[in-house]
């Protein structure tokens, strides 16, 4: 079935089907997993059996605290990179800082490591736009309030 096709039958976007079906991809909410089962005739708990199964056979490490300069800036260049892919569609943008900002494990993922990786992510993104279009033209877009009024 193409992506276009299950997104229709499941009520979801194509972009959100494709951000779904992405091996690195972030969860899928248990709604989509739901609908998406049902657009392909599966049974929903079948599908976690075997995920659950799956997921026993894999090898696993013994824990290891993540670091947090290394995780930050991984992050940040999944988002510059999503919002690289899909930066003319603002649905998708939204889609994508959402669902790569969406972090199971929120003792790490905290309220300030996650500005960190959209600080990273802004960071990669303006480097890239500098690299590859180096001539300087004015900002495109207006601002939407001036300097003087944005609260300090």
């Amino acid at each position: 079935m193409l992506q276009k096709d299950l997104a229709s039958a499941a009520g979801m976007s194509q972009t959100q089907v494709s951000v779904r079906l992405r091996p690195t991809g972030p969860s899928i909410p248990i709604d989509q997993v739901v609908r998406m089962c049902g657009a392909l005739s599966l049974d929903v708990s079948s599908v976690f059996n075997e995920a659950e199964q799956r997921a026993r056979s894999c090898p696993t490490t013994g824990a290891v605290e993540p670091d947090e300069d290394e995780q930050t800036r991984a992050v940040g260049r999944r988002i510059a990179a999503s919002l690289w892919v899909g930066c003319d569609d603002p649905d998708f943008i939204v889609l994508a800082i959402d669902q790569n900002m969406f972090r199971d494990d929120n003792r790490f993922w905290t309220p300030t490591r996650k500005q960190l990786a959209l600080m990273w992510a802004l960071h990669n993104l303006a480097y890239t736009i500098g690299r590859r279009y180096p001539i300087r033209d004015p900002f495109i877009l207006k601002p939407v309030m001036e300097s003087d009024n944005i609260v300090p």
